[in-house]
């Protein structure tokens, strides 16, 4: 019978929207399955499932999320209907586009100091990238003019990257010195493999691997060949002769301890 029926009605020409619905109505009725309902008649995102998602996601540490990662949160939404909702989700408030496919929480319940880190790692997804250059420099004291940019190299490909201006926060008690004025992400691709470079980067300064000063240099003169007199190489001298004295008394406690 059902055979019959689809038959006739594969007989009168392509189906549009109405003929499918009607075909998955009578299935459900023949399988006593629930039809699914087309993308068209489904209700768009409400507010408050966004802010529910946001809740709990800010639970598990998560407020920077991709595309992808909403599109699996709501698997109701069409690609297209899902664009729609966030951008009312934008509109709203809940939301903020970072770059394009990248969106994050703009109404945190707690601030969290690494947003800039968390945009850059979602945008180069399994590549090693570390904080280095003009950033790395400026903390380190070796350049004293203002960086607004997050500069990073990267085992993926260059770019640079416009990103907003999140509302400023006071800085947390474990970091005081902590800028909230990146404007820009800018990667550089590095042909240098991520266990070469392992060494010669600080693991627990920043959420990104971040460069010791000798390798923050090099990539800075990498990048800027012509740019050597915007480097206090005195200080320079000074930092790199402390981080020596750190690493030797910190492999002596380790010895010690051994």
């Amino acid at each position: 019978m059902t055979a019959m029926i689809l038959t006739g009605i594969l007989q009168r020409g392509p189906l549009n929207n109405n003929w499918a619905v009607a075909i998955a109505v009578h299935l459900s009725h023949m399988t006593g399955m629930a039809a699914p309902v087309p993308h068209s008649q489904r209700s768009p995102m409400q507010r408050n499932e966004m802010q529910t998602f946001l809740e709990r996601a800010e639970e598990d540490g998560r407020h920077v999320f991709t595309f992808d990662e909403l599109s699996a949160a709501f698997p109701r939404e069409s690609r297209h209907t899902l664009n729609e909702s966030l951008r009312r989700m934008v509109a709203a408030g809940l939301l903020h586009r970072a770059v394009r496919g990248i969106y994050f929480n703009d109404q945190p319940r707690k601030r969290y100091p690494w947003l800039a880190e968390r945009i850059a790692m979602a945008m180069r997804p399994g590549h090693f990238t570390y904080i280095t250059c003009e950033r790395a420099l400026a903390a380190w004291g070796v350049m004293s003019q203002a960086c607004f940019a997050l500069t990073l190299m990267t085992t993926g490909r260059s770019g640079v990257y416009s990103v907003p201006q999140y509302r400023p926060l006071r800085p947390p008690p474990w970091c005081p010195d902590l800028k909230r004025d990146v404007r820009f992400i800018c990667f550089t691709h590095t042909s240098q493999r991520p266990e070469d470079i392992q060494a010669k980067v600080l693991a627990d300064y920043s959420l990104l691997p971040f460069a010791e000063p000798e390798q923050a240099v090099r990539d800075f003169l990498r990048r800027r060949p012509n740019w050597f007199m915007k480097l206090d190489m005195e200080i320079y001298e000074d930092v790199v002769e402390e981080r020596r004295q750190y690493r030797a008394g910190l492999a002596a406690v380790k010895e010690a301890a051994t």
